[in-house]
This record gives structure tokens, C-alpha cells and sequence, in this order.
């Protein structure tokens, strides 16, 4: 178990924490203000001792559902940019093929 404060990359002046927890990682962007890196690093480091913080929920409720992202950029990105038939033609797919297979799923940020 871990917390760290780093600026990234160095020189810089953005400060970031690294929390290491369980065999999981995650990094958080805090600004450019060190000592409030410090600050939020010990709090951090505070609630992971008392068992407050797990890393799995944070992470998978920040994560929208695979069906929610794609229906998200079927209305704002294809419906304003292709064809009508296009659209249509997407929304068949993914409602025919993807979504029974894959549309419960938490997309990946990578």
C-alpha cells in the first residue's frame, strides 16, 4: 500500500498522486499546487488504512455501460454527420449483434 505525490512530468509544476492498493493502481491529476498534493495524498492515505476508500467500486462507478456509450455516440457523432440510412443502419447492428453480447459491459478508458 501506497500513496505518492510526483510532478509529471518533471519540470513541469502539474503534481500528481499515484495510489498503489490491493495490487491496483491508480493515478489522480491534482493541479499545480504541491502542498494541496501532499494534503489530498495523506487523506488518501488516511482512508485507505481505515478501509474508506476502495479503488475497484471508484473505478467502475465513474465507468458508463458499453450500451449507454454507444447509443451516446450514435445520437451526437453519427446521426449529425452521416446519412439517415447510415444511422439507421448502425443503430441495427448494434441493437441486433452487439448490445446481446457486449452492451452490459463497462467500457474501458484505455
Amino acid at each position: 500500500m501506497g500513496v505518492k505525490v510526483r510532478e509529471r512530468p518533471k519540470g513541469s509544476g502539474v503534481w500528481w498522486i499515484f495510489i498503489e492498493h490491493q495490487g491496483k493502481r491508480k493515478a489522480k491529476k491534482v493541479g499545480k499546487d504541491r502542498r494541496l498534493a501532499n494534503e489530498v495524498a495523506k487523506k488518501i492515505e488516511a482512508r485507505l488504512i481505515l478501509g474508506d476508500l476502495d479503488l475497484e467500486k471508484s473505478q467502475k462507478s465513474e465507468l458508463p455501460w458499453f450500451k449507454d456509450y454507444a447509443d451516446t455516440w450514435l445520437e451526437s457523432y453519427i446521426k449529425s454527420l452521416k446519412r439517415e440510412s447510415t444511422y439507421e443502419r448502425y443503430r441495427g447492428i448494434l441493437q441486433q449483434h452487439v448490445y446481446p453480447s457486449i452492451g452490459n459491459v463497462y467500457r474501458s478508458m484505455t
